[in-house]
Parts: structure tokens; C-alpha cells; sequence
């Protein structure tokens, strides 16, 4: 199996059962990768604690434990955050299947194993957990150059559900940007009625294929200070719309000084 994701990949094995331990052993080894194994939960955590593993076969019948257990316990430690898991056993009921995935197991083998596809799968779950990490690695860049920014983005539906928010770096209280509604699944909730009212009539424009639209309104975030926004709204699909808000309020100040100064002279 020559495959560069092999050359560095460190499994380990956690069975009881001294053929089946030595077989998963023999065949990953084989296929280039590095195998230590254990036949016990308490050889599996002393052997965790020294090496950093890139995947971990687990057996549910430990004769000091189960394997829900220890999957679980190995993913609340700091090396074990994201940790591919594979549940190995011959328990091959939906009880089973669904107390694996609960404990946090990555992926289910059978047994008797399909040796010869054995390495095979191991290199898929090495595929799609570094996958995963790459994503999150690009979502926190994402999110983290988002927030040096100083406006509020939103998500928001057709019908006024605000999907999603990412509050940029001045400290707006988030949730004053909308209001809660029990029930209504992943939505944050609906904007506020003033704010509402101000941006209906551009989010039904950009939803007919209008263009991206400006606008500026004003609203109390704070009860009594009056502030002025600008937004931006772009049409992100047939359904949702992306608006970006900026409190413009003291450039609004600026202007207003600007243009007494300039009668006064």
C-alpha cells in the first residue's frame, strides 16, 4: 500500500483476543504502517500516555473494561482531541453500533475483520479526520479574520430568521441584534422590529436579483442612545440573504460637525 499518509501513521491495536491482536497487527504493519498493541485497558492507557496516535482500533470486551469506556476517556485527554476511533468487536447490533458512535468512535468494524481491506478503511478514516481538521483549521483562520473587522455579519432568510452571526471587533452585545423564538430550530431568533422594518424592503430587493444593496438606518441598541448604521445586503441564494452592518455613528457626528462649521464661516 504506498501511500505517504502510511509512512507516519502510529495505530494502536486494543484486543483481548491474542489471534485477532496479532492478525491487526501483522496486516497494518505489512501495509506500512506502525502498530503497538494492547490486550488490556490499562496496557492501552500507558501506552497512550507515551505515544501520540493517529488512529486507535478499540475492542468492546476488555477483561478490565469496555471500550465504550475507554474511547470516551481517551478523547477527554489533550492528545486524544479529534482522535480517529474505531470500534472493533464482533457485537454487531444496532444497540452496539449506536453506543459506539455516542461514546465518540469514529467509525464500526465487524468481526470476523476483512483483513484485506483492513489497511484500506484505516487509510479513509486517516483521510477524513484530517479532512475534518483542515476545515476547522480554515473555519478558525475564517472566523479569527472576521472578528479584526468591525462590522456584524448575518445570515438571514427570506422570511426574517437570522441564521447565523459573527460580531466583529467592536464589542456589540449580540444579543440585542435579535429576538428569540422558542422552537424554531437553528435559527438565532428574528431582528429586532425597528431594525426589521428598515432593511424588509432591501432584502426583497436583493432577493429578486436587484443587486447588493446600501442603505443606512437608525436604532437604539441601548435604550435612549440613538445610533446610525450602514448595511449591506447581498443575496447569498434563492432563500438567504448576507448583510453586513457597520455603526457609522461617529462618522455621522463628523459630518454633522462638518457641515455646521461650514455654514458658520
Amino acid at each position: 500500500m504506498n501511500n505517504p499518509d502510511v509512512i507516519s501513521a502510529l495505530i494502536l491495536v486494543v484486543d483481548d483476543e491474542e489471534a485477532a491482536r496479532l492478525m491487526m497487527t501483522t496486516t497494518l504493519e505489512k501495509a506500512g504502517f506502525s502498530v503497538r498493541a494492547a490486550a488490556d485497558c490499562a496496557s492501552a492507557r500507558a501506552l497512550f500516555a507515551v505515544y501520540k496516535f493517529d488512529v486507535i482500533l478499540l475492542d468492546v470486551l476488555l477483561p478490565d473494561g469496555d471500550g465504550f469506556s475507554l474511547c470516551k476517556e481517551f478523547l477527554l485527554q489533550p492528545n486524544g482531541r479529534d482522535l480517529p476511533i474505531a470500534i472493533v468487536t464482533g457485537l454487531d447490533d444496532l444497540e452496539s453500533i449506536q453506543l459506539g458512535y455516542q461514546s465518540g468512535a469514529t467509525d464500526f468494524i465487524t468481526k470476523p475483520v476483512s483483513w484485506g481491506t483492513l489497511p484500506y478503511r484505516i487509510h479513509y478514516i486517516l483521510q477524513g479526520s484530517r479532512t475534518i481538521l483542515d476545515l476547522s483549521v480554515s473555519e478558525s483562520k475564517t472566523r479569527a479574520l472576521l472578528s479584526s473587522i468591525p462590522d456584524i455579519l448575518m445570515r438571514i432568510h427570506r422570511d426574517g430568521w437570522v441564521l447565523d452571526m459573527q460580531v466583529g471587533s467592536i464589542n456589540f452585545d449580540i444579543q440585542e441584534w435579535f429576538y428569540s423564538v422558542e422552537g424554531e430550530g437553528e435559527a438565532y431568533g428574528r431582528l429586532p422590529p425597528e431594525v426589521s422594518r428598515a432593511v424588509a424592503h432591501h432584502i426583497d430587493a436583493a432577493l429578486n436579483g436587484e443587486g447588493m444593496q446600501l442603505l443606512e438606518f437608525e436604532w437604539a441598541q441601548v435604550l435612549g442612545k440613538v445610533c446610525f448604521w450602514e448595511a449591506r445586503i447581498q443575496q447569498r441564494d434563492d432563500n438567504e440573504v448576507l448583510m453586513v452592518v457597520r455603526d457609522i455613528t461617529q462618522r455621522k457626528q463628523h459630518e454633522n460637525q462638518l457641515r455646521l462649521s461650514a455654514k458658520v464661516f
